[in-house]
């Protein structure tokens, strides 16, 4: 759980996470269970458009970060990048 929470403050969004708590060799339940315990990925994501600002860059970093591009195209307000 820390871990997730470590990645998480550095702006990872919850694929990300999994990804790198998976290939760092934790079991698929103890990464579910530390996502479970983490911010919405939603409210992450708000706060950091907040910080960054609503422009195509951002949407383009949220995504590269590992949001769900439904959770980065409600936290641009509807504005999402092309894949």
């Amino acid at each position: 759980e820390g871990r997730a929470r470590g990645l998480a403050r550095r702006g990872q969004g919850n694929a990300a996470i999994r990804f790198r708590l998976e290939e760092e060799g934790f079991a698929a339940e103890v990464v579910a269970d530390a996502l479970a315990r983490l911010d919405p990925e939603a409210d992450r994501a708000r706060a950091l458009v907040a910080r960054r600002g609503r422009d195509p860059a951002t949407a383009r970093w949220l995504a590269a970060k590992g949001f769900d591009p439904e959770v980065v195209e409600d936290a641009m307000g509807g504005f999402a990048p092309e894949a």
